[in-house]
């Protein structure tokens, strides 16, 4: 076998771990160079018996162009696909075998061989709650010849972004087993959310122009609110990967990031910036369990020079202390908040936050409702009922609009079309129309504890009334908050008849 790079030196680290989707224990090296090998893992053993192979992993991102700002594009580009790009911590699904041939499928962060939770990350945990939701995902693995590249992302694994969602996943590309090519997701399986596709780019256009082009787009996709602890609030696109084509049918990827994030942009200052330093923070400790100093400094030089760092080295120090806290308060809320079974954030938070009144200081008492809600707050559990009922009613949609004929059918046909759109939006965590946010995501009138529902967005040329309406107003309708899930029931069992 042909090791893809020397077993010695600084950029090669060994190990020997514990696999807890399995139960084995694996041995080795990986690499943790900033190129195509990023990540790389050469097994030497499982279970103490010998058991080589190679696992390719997830490549470090680059621009296209140089400190010099000089485009670099590759020469005969066949397609280019630009899809988004989401901001959480990656995680690479990958199959490996023992010494007796057994196949087996777990799953590894950016530079550790498996993912574990660390001292103040709960990251095997949050990925466990991932596979409960998606049980699909090793199978989609063992059945196809490329490993599983993905980003889990959501408001409890916040880096930069704040997504809407709690915690989801993204299929980011897969990687071929054998050689390490990349292939866009859409080629990988259609059994897992993908990735959204942004564009596609003519591979006869001026790639310069067209790159610029989708940074100036991606700045008008990014919400940026300041806030007085120089932690923005960040909202909407982190930037895009670009896919380009080549001629030996092998795909390069480029990242395009708009410029409130992109690095690069701060290049001419001579200096690193505050947000560049805090996500290398977080992402530290998806590595290690409690990262210091010089191994911040060592993620940093991926990126930055000698001198940079030391410009801004007692910044990076009072950075990984901000992070080193939210990180430990994180975790000690949650574990404190899982000692009481009697706890229910979402119906009972003022118990919730009395008890955590007695722990704590009250000026940090917005932070840790923040954590709270959205760690149990959210509806995530509640994502598979609503898309049981959408699938019933899809089901006998699907019926009735072939059996139907005329003004029935077309009727049929839109309660069908608008519902899949829904089901669509749910399953991919697209923006809904605010009333399905409404009615799904329970945003009500907190003074009234009612919900106003526009019932055009719901299905053209169909209005559904129940006696939960408490106030219509033309095809608007109002529902009490106590009746939401009875409305639910009503709603579905009319658009039935």
């Amino acid at each position: 076998m042909i090791i893809p790079f020397e077993l010695t030196g600084k950029p090669v680290q060994e190990f020997k771990e514990h696999d807890p989707f399995n139960d084995n224990e694996i041995e080795g090296y990986i690499f943790r160079k900033a190129d195509m090998r990023y990540g790389m893992l050469y097994i030497t053993h499982v279970n103490g018996k010998p058991a080589e192979q190679i696992i390719w992993a997830t490549p470090k991102l680059h621009y296209p162009f140089n400190k010099n700002g000089e485009y670099e594009f590759p020469k005969n580009i066949a397609m280019i696909n630009v899809y988004e790009k989401f901001d959480g911590t990656n995680i690479f699904a990958y199959q490996y075998h023992d010494h007796l041939g057994q196949l087996f499928v777990t799953y590894k962060t950016r530079l550790r061989p498996v993912i574990r939770d660390g001292s103040f990350g709960r990251f095997e945990t949050m990925w466990k709650e991932i596979l409960d939701v998606y049980p699909e995902i090793p199978e989609e693995v063992f059945k196809s010849p490329y490993n599983f590249s993905f980003e889990m992302y959501g408001k409890r694994n916040k880096v930069l972004i704040d997504y809407d969602v709690p915690l989801d996943i993204r299929l980011l590309f897969g990687r071929d087993r054998e050689d390490g090519s990349l292939w866009i997701p859409e080629l990988v399986t259609k059994r897992l959310p993908n990735t959204p596709l942004i564009t596609t780019i003519d591979h006869k256009s001026n790639l310069e122009d067209e790159y610029k082009r989708i940074v100036e787009y991606l700045n008008g996709e990014i919400n940026v609110t300041e806030r007085e602890d120089d932690q923005d609030l960040v909202q909407g696109m982190e930037g895009s990967i670009w896919y380009l084509l080549g001629g030996e049918d092998k795909f390069i990827q480029y990242k395009c990031k708009p410029d409130y994030v992109k690095d690069i942009h701060f290049e001419a200052s001579g200096t690193i910036p505050k947000h560049s330093i805090y996500i290398t923070c977080i992402n530290a400790f998806e590595e290690k369990d409690d990262p210091d100093i010089e191994y911040i400094k060592e993620l940093l030089l991926e990126e930055f020079t000698e001198e940079k760092i030391q410009k801004k080295w007692y910044t990076i120090g009072e950075i990984l202390e901000q992070v080193r806290f939210r990180m430990k308060l994180r975790y000690e809320v949650i574990e404190e908040y899982q000692k009481h079974p009697e706890f229910d954030m979402k119906n009972d938070k003022a118990t919730v936050m009395r008890h955590f009144g007695q722990l704590y200081d009250k000026k940090m008492s917005g932070n840790i409702y923040q954590l709270l809600w959205d760690e149990f707050g959210g509806e995530w559990m509640e994502k598979e009922e609503i898309l049981k009922r959408i699938e019933e009613m899809l089901k006998y949609y699907a019926i009735r609009k072939e059996e139907t004929t005329g003004t029935a059918k077309h009727n049929y046909e839109t309660k069908f079309f608008c519902l899949k759109n829904l089901w669509d939006s749910i399953v991919c965590n697209l923006e809904l129309p605010d009333c399905y946010k409404k009615v799904i995501y329970g945003e009500w009138m907190e003074e009234e504890k009612k919900l106003k529902l526009c019932l055009d967005d719901v299905a053209e040329d169909c209005f559904i009334y129940t006696k939960y309406d408490i106030g219509g107003e033309g095809h608007y309708i109002t529902i009490l908050e106590k009746d939401r899930e009875a409305f639910l029931d009503e709603y579905t069992r009319l658009v039935r008849e």
